[in-house]
């Protein structure tokens, strides 16, 4: 009876020990990538404020319609002075070129009248200006530098606006 008691404890006394190495190690685990969530928002961060940063764009959304999910590459990227835009469109044109013109949301120019600010709960908005093509654009973007997602609003000059969300990316 002493023997079967004795390896009752013993193995209490392993599982109270096992479990309690598990929960360090799960500790250890989430402080390691808390720190290295930290550490991508502050690069994040740091791209943002030198204007060398991209953003992945995965859905739009048009004004009258439903949220489209993209399947092909599109993006917007901001480095020093210009900003290199490519999105697909989905939405009412006002004018569009002889042809139909090129399509999407293109531009590759110097932008104008950069803004950034910085708000409440780590939100950054950027707003710029910049001429493509075939139309002008005012873009205002709000990025969250600590989950790394970013909106996008696009009003043209000669179409209806649209929004898309994405990621940014270094």
């Amino acid at each position: 009876m002493k023997k079967i008691l004795i390896l009752c404890m013993s193995v209490v006394i392993c599982i109270a020990f096992a479990t309690a190495q598990n929960k360090k190690s799960v500790s250890a685990n989430s402080i390691q990538k808390e720190k290295t969530q930290q550490t991508e928002s502050k690069k994040i961060l740091d791209a943002i404020q030198n204007k060398k940063y991209k953003i992945s764009v995965i859905s739009a959304s048009p004004m009258n319609g439903k949220t489209v999910y993209l399947t092909s590459p599109y993006s917007v990227k901001i480095s020093n002075d210009s900003a290199y835009i490519e999105l697909p469109y989905f939405g009412v044109a006002y004018s569009v070129p002889y042809g139909g013109g090129e399509g999407g949301i293109k531009a590759k120019n110097k932008y104008e009248n950069y803004k950034l600010r910085a708000l409440k709960k780590g939100k950054y908005a950027v707003s710029f200006d910049i001429r493509g093509n075939e139309d002008f654009f005012k873009v205002s973007i709000d990025m969250w530098p600590s989950s790394g997602r970013a909106y996008i609003h696009v009003q043209p000059n000669n179409k209806q606006g649209i929004s898309y969300n994405g990621n940014i990316v270094l």
